[in-house]
């Protein structure tokens, strides 16, 4: 499971935690797509609900498959890329 998700908006209580860097994501969980410097993760069997990981520079979020929930910070310009 990857312990690292970065700068919790709306969680005042949740620990800041630095975020992965994308040559970090390569040895932590498969890439599955890179595009405009956005890295793309996803581990089979870690932690339900299924979602998926993405990392830009110092920003990381984790999107729901099944309803597009979105948990972390993120740029506006990248997370509009990321969900299309």
């Amino acid at each position: 499971m990857l312990a690292a998700l970065a700068l919790f908006d709306s969680a005042a209580t949740e620990p800041k935690r630095q975020a992965i860097s994308n040559r970090e994501v390569d040895f932590k969980m498969p890439v599955i797509s890179r595009f405009l410097r956005i890295a793309i993760a996803i581990v089979y069997r870690d932690y339900d609900p299924p979602h998926f990981h993405a990392t830009y520079g110092e920003y990381e979020i984790t999107v729901g498959i099944r309803d597009g929930a979105v948990t972390g910070r993120f740029p506006r310009r990248a997370l509009v890329h990321v969900l299309e």
